[in-house]
């Protein structure tokens, strides 16, 4: 627990200094609208939450284990945080870390992982294929569109044959 919360300090410093240093490339001035912010907000934590709920159904599904609230979202902060340290994998493996401590075979770790980063990347195809559609405003455009979205309902009888297939 104690190196958990050395780990998020760390990469909380880390992450401010990168932000502070970063600051003084930017050229346009930067407006603030409390309701953009407002708007923002609500989208962050409605990622959060089914990132959560999705990260609780993997472990549930390849483990057979029931992970609490907080583990969830500290295993997801882990991953997020650490992304941002050289090499990219450091929160993957700290979030491994602490599974282990909790009686997931590495295996199973892996599995999970694996499926998380493909979950992740199936995520931003949809997100881009919705913007593509709405940016470019072709036929084309919003066929991709209206198959990513399609995507995003037979997901869910694929995932157990990827699981599977992982395995």
């Amino acid at each position: 627990m104690i190196t958990n919360i050395l780990f998020l300090i760390s990469m909380l410093v880390f992450i401010l200094h990168y932000l502070f240093t970063q600051a003084n490339h930017i050229s346009k001035p930067l407006y603030f609208t409390w309701k953009f912010l407002l708007v923002t907000l609500f989208f962050h934590i409605i990622y959060w939450i089914v990132s959560a709920f999705t990260w609780k159904y993997l472990v549930q599904v390849v483990c057979q284990t029931f992970i609490s609230p907080f583990q969830r979202f500290s295993q997801l902060i882990f991953v997020s945080v650490g992304k941002y340290i050289t090499g990219k994998v450091w929160g993957m493996v700290a979030r491994g870390t602490q599974m282990k401590q909790h009686g997931i075979n590495t295996e199973n770790i892996f599995l999970i992982t694996i499926q998380e980063q493909f979950l992740l990347l199936h995520a931003s195809a949809i997100v881009s294929a919705v913007f593509l559609g709405i940016l470019i405003n072709t036929t084309w455009a919003w066929g991709l569109t209206g198959t990513a979205l399609l995507s995003m309902l037979i997901g869910g009888y694929i995932q157990p044959i990827l699981i599977r297939l992982y395995s």
